[in-house]
């Protein structure tokens, strides 16, 4: 059994000996080459943390360039992070070089969760003469009411729409995460 990572980088002399029934022997040599692995690298040099909603995007940072990315989330070297698992993702980059020495490496993306995010008006009608009134109902608290006739948080039936008024709650959660109801 040749173990490489037993051998000399470089040229291994491997002799074969054979001893017959008489007593005699003979060999034979022949050489067995020991490379080594390529020296890989990866940083990702942009963020590392992203929601899960957000565009998918080419990775790169693996040096030397030309190996291939893997892992959750990623296809043909794309993470794409609604593809990937909530919480930690270990992505891989493994380089092949020319003498069909493979080495890998990794780095960590982690992926948040969207803020669950709801809406219940109380109101769910107005004049049109109506005074304006403070917008309530949307959770998480601490979001912001947006749509026709709608001013920091606060809706204007004078300046909406008549007929039906789509309003939409936006979150942002500490992770940085946006998550919308209507």
């Amino acid at each position: 059994i040749f173990d490489p990572s037993n051998a000399n980088i470089g040229n291994n002399t491997i002799t074969y000996t054979y001893i017959d029934t008489n007593g005699c022997s003979n060999s034979a040599t022949d050489n067995i080459t020991v490379n080594l692995p390529p020296l890989v690298s990866f940083s990702i040099t942009n963020q590392t943390q992203f929601c899960s909603n957000e565009t998918p995007f080419q990775l790169v940072g693996g040096s030397p360039a030309g190996g291939t990315y893997s892992g959750p989330g990623v296809n043909n070297n794309i993470f794409n992070p609604s593809n990937a698992n909530i919480g930690n993702n270990t992505i891989t980059y493994t380089y092949t070089d020319t003498n069909g020495c493979s080495n890998s490496t990794t780095e960590n993306i982690i992926v948040f969760s969207l803020p669950p995010t709801t809406l219940a008006l109380t109101n769910f009608q107005a004049c049109s003469n109506e005074t304006p009134f403070q917008l309530v109902g949307g959770l998480p608290s601490g979001g912001t009411y947006s749509g026709p006739g709608v001013n920091n948080n606060i809706f204007y039936p004078a300046n909406a729409n008549i007929g039906n008024t789509t309003i939409t709650y936006t979150y942002i959660d500490t992770n940085g995460c946006s998550n919308s109801a209507t």
